[in-house]
């Protein structure tokens, strides 16, 4: 179905762009939010107006979002990225709205001396990164997509249970509005249709006036006889 192979395609361009570092943030969330409505209408459009279309389908749409995120990239770079020793090159404490919420945030610096973009935060009680501690990263030998620690890849179990979600919930609305379609049609239409093929043609008259006048001038003709004898 065209529907699914679009949904799919938008997963894959989502990932490409956040795995392009954090300046395409707002354009991954942008390209997100344009397909969870479009696919919202779509969903709506087969189902024939099921009033819970929406509602059951958007979990299952928002967190095939949510891996379209990170699944992608992190894939990538476990399949392609060169695994490298890098060194914390600057720390600065971040305050948070919330006291929970604040965190170091390190910028590293690689084997040759070029700063990577990924930034890593530490949250809670864990102890913080000195300059120069070694971390371990994985970066991509073509230098399009960030760097990322190997500890944040992803796994495919989600990924697989919102995909299925929907599909399931696609073909599910599918069946629906074919069945809604069918309930709609205007009764009696296909009766009549068919009563009308089986019913012979009329004849009609050929326009000639001798044929139509024939029985009444044979009618006449008689009569004029029987006055004579």
């Amino acid at each position: 179905m065209l529907f699914l192979a679009a949904i799919a395609a938008s997963w894959w361009l989502i990932g490409i762009v956040f795995a392009l570092g954090s300046g395409w943030s707002f354009l991954g969330v942008l390209l997100g939010l344009v397909l969870v409505i479009c696919s919202l209408v779509v969903l709506v459009g087969i189902s024939e107006d099921v009033p819970w279309a929406v509602w059951g389908t958007f979990p299952f749409l928002a967190v095939l979002l949510l891996t379209g995120m990170f699944l992608p990239g992190d894939y990538y770079l476990s399949t392609f990225g060169e695994p490298v020793t890098t060194t914390v090159a600057e720390r600065t404490w971040v305050e948070g709205r919330r006291s929970k919420d604040d965190h170091y945030r390190y910028v590293l610096r690689g084997a040759d001396g070029r700063l990577l973009e990924e930034v890593i935060k530490n949250y809670g009680d864990e102890p913080p990164l000195e300059i120069g501690a070694p971390v371990e990263m994985l970066v991509d030998p073509r230098g399009v997509f960030e760097a990322r620690e190997p500890s944040e890849l992803g796994s495919l179990t989600v990924l697989w249970i919102s995909a299925a979600g929907v599909v399931l919930m696609t073909i599910v609305l599918s069946v629906m509005g074919e069945l809604r379609r069918r309930t709609m049609l205007p009764k009696g239409s296909g009766a009549s249709k068919a009563d009308d093929s089986e019913r012979p043609p009329t004849k009609r008259g050929s326009g000639n006036p001798a044929e139509s006048d024939g029985p009444k001038r044979a009618n006449g003709s008689r009569r004029s006889n029987k006055r004579r004898g």
